[in-house]
């Protein structure tokens, strides 16, 4: 009996000990090839200067590390995934100083329970973003987080725009095609589908790096890959 229980105990604890994964496009692709087409291709790719050589450029995840196909995700936040990634179907996000393609992803293996998330620091949601994307320990420290909420953000620019990226007289909504228009229809669902809405970023010691835009399905978490440029 003693042996079933212990053995019973290691099974749970590697259970606990997954890490969280990260689903996005349409194969399977490595932390570092993705970065690399997030941030445009030519060379590109999510980074952080080297300390003492600011002239040589670290990418921000780790070697080796891979991110599943969006197919591969549980159905109920590949479903909402689905939503987004339709929406913004050839949408150009802003990035500061470029834009990019907006992503949708499924994060799973999160190790919470389902009333838990509510109640989660803003710190475990921000580690789960860093292990999710896989980011290198001396990129970690300069990552950031806070909470946003796509109810309000609907009513207003959208998940990824500012009071400074529009003019009053050009917001563009009177065009249903318009990039601004689909997001505001992506925040929409975002609105009414994810809790704990939040945005992940860095600081500016890093040049390019990843911003996830999300929040909760249950125990997973669905949101919008985006990116940004800060020389």
């Amino acid at each position: 009996m003693a042996s079933t229980q212990k053995s019973s105990s290691s099974s749970e604890e590697s259970t606990l000990r997954l890490p969280a994964s990260l689903y996005i496009e349409r194969r399977i692709m490595t932390a570092i090839e993705l970065s690399e087409q997030s941030a445009g291709g030519r060379g590109c790719s999510w980074f952080i200067p080297a300390v003492g050589d600011p002239a040589r450029e670290i990418n921000l995840c780790q070697e080796g590390r891979v991110y599943k196909p969006l197919a591969e995700a549980p159905p109920q936040p590949l479903a909402i995934a689905r939503q987004l990634e339709d929406i913004l179907e050839g949408v150009w996000l802003p990035a500061s100083e470029s834009d990019t393609k907006g992503r949708a992803f499924v994060i799973t293996n999160i190790n919470i329970g389902s009333d838990e998330v509510m109640s989660l620091e803003d710190s475990k949601v921000q580690d789960i973003c860093l292990d999710a994307l896989g980011i290198s320990n001396e990129a970690r420290p300069h990552a950031t987080f806070r909470r946003r909420d796509w109810d309000e953000e609907r009513n207003r620019h959208g998940f990824c725009y500012t009071d400074e990226d529009f003019e009053e007289e050009d917001l563009q909504l009177d065009n249903p095609d318009s990039d601004r228009s689909k997001v505001i229809r992506a925040t929409q669902v975002m609105s009414d589908e994810l809790q704990g809405g939040f945005e992940f970023n860095f600081d500016e010691r890093v040049i390019c790096g990843p911003v996830l835009y999300g929040g909760f399905v249950g125990q997973n978490i669905v949101g919008i890959l985006s990116m940004r440029v800060w020389t």
